[in-house]
């Protein structure tokens, strides 16, 4: 009896430390993910923090007279300044949905075109070069969501592949060779030819808080591929990273083709929470 015990006891022992040793690991996750939103958060905000501050000092100068030009030129200052926190802001927020799984995508048909527009909304004409065959169905999205997704990867193209030439491609399969879950799928293609993403570091960039290269220009908290492969999946598709042929990196968005029902491959009737 007295050696069942001690059987038992030991039992209990292991038992306890495997889940002191969870709760230190889960510990850990949390201190490394607050050190690095704070090590993000406290320079990407003071970036455009500072820019508005320098132009709005500016402006505020009485004994400064500007032109027209120099005056226009502090406000887009500003304005850029001011759409920088905007957005840094937003996918913080974005991603604390995901993490939270509180993501409840509004799924109906929904064009590509209809969502590829306005995600390039504020880009320089010549910046990306859409490709959309003319018959592409409509596929089964959040039209919220799917453009907050397309807007992302574009952003983060032009900002580690600038002036390597961006295009946006489509293709669908409604033969069902190409399915999800069982269904068949719409693709879009957002390709660049940067430096692309070494084959061992291809699922990092998904994680939050990855950067691709560490350059100078570079801004952001790395949230945006985290936050458009955290919406792709909340719409029951997939977002795949592939190379480009000759260099670069392709990001891939699938889901299925719309059956014409609003929500027919997810629970009807669920609220959507916008994206911030």
């Amino acid at each position: 009896l007295g050696a069942f015990a001690v059987h038992v006891k030991a039992q209990l022992e292991r038992r306890q430390l495997a889940v002191s040793r969870r709760e230190i690991l889960r510990l850990a996750e949390g201190n490394s993910m607050r050190t690095a939103i704070l090590r993000a958060v406290s320079h990407d905000l003071r970036t455009p923090l500072a820019g508005i501050k320098l132009a709005a000092g500016g402006l505020l100068q009485r004994t400064v007279t500007y032109t027209p030009a120099e005056e226009r030129e502090l406000l887009e200052t500003i304005d850029e300044c001011t759409d920088r926190l905007d957005q840094l802001v937003g996918n913080l927020l974005d991603m604390s949905r995901i993490t939270a799984d509180s993501v409840r995508p509004l799924l109906g048909p929904v064009r590509w075109s209809e969502v590829v527009a306005p995600a390039l909304r504020g880009l320089p004409d010549g910046t990306v070069r859409v490709e959309l065959p003319a018959n592409m169905p409509t596929v089964e999205a959040d039209a919220v969501l799917l453009e907050r997704v397309i807007a992302n990867i574009v952003e983060n193209a032009v900002k580690y592949a600038p002036g390597s030439g961006i295009a946006i491609t489509g293709a669908s399969d409604g033969m069902g060779t190409a399915t999800l879950e069982g269904y068949p799928s719409g693709e879009l293609r957002i390709i660049d030819h940067g430096a692309g993403v070494p084959a061992r570091k291809v699922l990092e960039i998904f994680q939050p808080f990855q950067r691709l290269h560490d350059r100078p220009q570079a801004t952001g908290v790395g949230l945006g591929l985290a936050v458009a492969d955290g919406f792709v999946k909340a719409m029951g598709g997939t977002l795949t990273a592939l190379e480009t042929p000759g260099g670069g990196l392709t990001l891939v968005i699938r889901l299925a083709l719309s059956t014409g029902s609003p929500g027919a491959r997810h629970a009807a009737g669920q609220p959507r929470q916008d994206a911030a």
